[in-house]
């Protein structure tokens, strides 16, 4: 009776080591410092979409039509902003411009 008590309580101790043993992370040792580090995998990011300079200039015309004293031109994928605009206005502006996706913004804009 006592054998086989002792074989459960060996194969309690064997399973509970061996989960233990699957929980860890892959480390690898960091040359420079001597500590572990974990390996983390990234997922890798697709390319960015710029839109073409067509699309581009119908879409900040009508961005920007709220903003009487702003101006923006489109070359090669890159938008450039002169004018003026109040302070408070700009951040919505800078928003609506850059969620169309170009490939650079010059901000040339005066605040008032």
């Amino acid at each position: 009776m006592k054998e086989i008590s002792l074989i459960k309580a060996m194969a309690m101790i064997l399973l509970a080591g061996s989960i233990q043993f699957a929980a860890c992370k892959h480390k690898s040792k960091d040359n420079t410092t001597g500590k572990d580090t974990a390996t983390v995998q990234t997922p890798s990011s697709e390319p960015v979409q710029i839109a073409p300079d067509d699309s581009l200039t119908t879409s900040i015309k009508d961005a920007t039509k709220d903003y009487p004293g702003v101006t923006a031109t489109v070359s090669n994928g890159e938008v450039t902003l002169t004018g003026t605009i109040r302070r408070d206005r700009l951040p919505k502006l800078m928003q609506a411009i850059h969620s169309l996706h170009p490939k650079k913004v010059n901000n040339n804009l005066t605040l008032q």
